[in-house]
C-alpha cells in the first residue's frame, strides 16, 4: 500500500520528531535560566569587592596592587551601591568623562580604568548577573604622546658645562 514507509523513511521521521521534541525541552529549560538571570541582582561595589578578592587566586601580587586602587579609589566610589543591572553604556561614558574632567589622571590611565571596568563585567556575565557588557563600547581616551626636546649641538657644550664632572 501506499501509505507504508519503507524502514528508512520511518527511522527518518521518528529521528525528527525526537528531535524536534528534544529541542523543545532545550528550548524550555534555556529560557528558564534566562528568566532566572534576570532575577539575579547585586550592588556593583559588593560584586567588585569580591571580584577583586577572588583575582587575588588568579593572578600576581603586583596585578592585585595595581587593580585595588583602581576598584577601591575610583570605580566603587562612582558606581558605588548601583544595581549591576541598572549600570549602563551612558553611565560607564560618564566615568571616562568625570575622570577627564578632573585632571588628575592621564588618559591612559583612565583607559585602565575602562579596561578593569569591562573585566569586572565580563564575570558578571559569565555569573549571571548581566547580559551585556555596557564597558565594552566604551571608548578608552587616547593616550598622550609625549615629545621629547632633544639639545641641538649649540646646546650640549653648555649642558656638560653643568653637569658635574664625575658623569
Amino acid at each position: 500500500s501506499r501509505n507504508r514507509l519503507f524502514e528508512p523513511e520511518k527511522a527518518f521521521l521518528t529521528f525528527v520528531s525526537k528531535l524536534r521534541k528534544s529541542t523543545d525541552i532545550f528550548e524550555k529549560e534555556f529560557f528558564w535560566e534566562e528568566i532566572h538571570k534576570e532575577l539575579k541582582d547585586i550592588p556593583f561595589d559588593a560584586f567588585a569587592n569580591r571580584w577583586l578578592e577572588e583575582k587575588k587566586e588568579k593572578v600576581r601580587p603586583s596585578t592585585i596592587d595595581f587593580y585595588r586602587p583602581v576598584v577601591k579609589v575610583n570605580l566603587t566610589p562612582f558606581f558605588g551601591s548601583r544595581k549591576l543591572k541598572t549600570i549602563d553604556y551612558s553611565l560607564c561614558k560618564k566615568y571616562v568623562g568625570k575622570k577627564q574632567a578632573e585632571g588628575r589622571l592621564s588618559n591612559r590611565t583612565i583607559g585602565y580604568h575602562v579596561m578593569v571596568l569591562s573585566m569586572i563585567f565580563k564575570e558578571a556575565i559569565k555569573e549571571g548577573y548581566l547580559k551585556q557588557n555596557p564597558a565594552q563600547y566604551v571608548d578608552r581616551p587616547k593616550a598622550e604622546r609625549k615629545r621629547f626636546e632633544i639639545l641641538t649641538p649649540e646646546e650640549m657644550p653648555r649642558f656638560l658645562d653643568c653637569a658635574d664632572p664625575h658623569y
